[in-house]
């Protein structure tokens, strides 16, 4: 439902035949380049999480509340994703656009540890034969979102400050 969302901001121009006989169709569209680019971006952020989602419940036989917990945190920052996307194919490269977007995305990260470390944590949630090596793999991997998110709001600050100090 999330990704549906994210193609609800792109909508089609609506214009008179005197402007669609003057080529104001291609300007329209030409203008919503920063709404599609957000989409293609959040609609791949949306299906890493649904993969490695769907990889993480492979491994998990059983719940508790906490696990179901963490998974509902995770999935309401998932669901929650549209409306910062929305933000950024608005108003980027607007500061609190980035960071918004960015934190959502660390926070679903995060959660997304969370939920692991927690069903791993003594193998107690796990498939009885789940190997130790994908435990393992599964905290190094998971880890490398957040951070990978968290240096991509970092990096919008360095780019956007060296844009003003170049006076663009």
């Amino acid at each position: 439902i999330a990704i549906t969302l994210l193609v609800i901001e792109l909508a089609v121009p609506e214009l008179s035949r005197t402007e669609l006989h003057d080529g104001a169709l291609l300007q329209h569209l030409i203008e919503l380049l920063p709404k599609f680019v957000s989409f293609v971006i959040s609609f791949s952020i949306i299906s890493i999480f649904w993969i490695g989602h769907t990889i993480m419940f492979h491994f998990i036989a059983r719940a508790d509340r906490k696990l179901l917990l963490l998974n509902s945190l995770l999935l309401m920052c998932i669901a929650f994703i549209p409306f910062p996307a929305a933000l950024i194919g608005e108003y980027a490269p607007d500061k609190t656009a980035v960071v918004l977007y960015g934190a959502t995305l660390v926070v679903a990260g995060v959660l997304f540890l969370l939920t692991w470390r927690h069903a791993s944590r003594k193998r107690r949630l796990l498939e009885t034969k789940t190997p130790d090596h994908v435990v393992r793999l599964g905290h190094k991997a998971i880890l490398v979102a957040p951070i990978v998110y968290a240096f991509a709001v970092a990096l919008a600050f360095v780019a956007r400050s060296a844009l003003l100090r170049n006076g663009e």
